[in-house]
């Protein structure tokens, strides 16, 4: 790979520092240390980032506002479990009473039906008696 058709700005420097920690370096004007490398990527970085500036700030700001969003969708979907276990419980207890309630009615009804005989057998009861009384006079 030679420095001056170099497409890659990361693969650049990596082979410059390799090629200089092999000490076999020597660019266009003469050798020059890892130092003198890194401070001519540093400006190339610069450049770059001031070129491209407003693009960098709306993709670290959509980043941001991603990471907001997950954070607050944590937190309710957390809210919402806790909810979710709340009305589970208050079901459970609906369904509890529901149940003491068919079982009031059937007690109930299994009470008027035995009211209903029994008052069908006082009612005979007292015609017997009548008829008794009747019968004695």
């Amino acid at each position: 790979m030679d420095y001056l058709h170099c497409d890659n700005n990361r693969a650049c420097l990596v082979w410059d520092i390799q090629r200089f920690r092999v000490g076999s370096y020597a660019y266009p004007g003469g050798k020059r240390s890892i130092f003198t490398i890194i401070r001519n990527y540093m400006t190339q970085f610069k450049e770059f980032v001031l070129a491209n500036f407003k693009t960098i700030v709306a993709i670290l700001s959509f980043a941001v506002t991603m990471y907001i969003q997950h954070v607050n969708n944590t937190a309710q979907v957390a809210e919402l479990k806790l909810k979710c276990s709340t009305l589970e419980l208050k079901i459970e207890d609906q369904y509890e009473r529901i149940d003491a309630i068919k079982l009031d009615k059937a007690v109930f009804e299994a009470t008027m039906t035995q009211f209903t005989s029994i008052q069908t057998d006082l009612r005979e009861m007292r015609s017997d008696i009548k008829e008794l009384l009747k019968n004695k006079r």
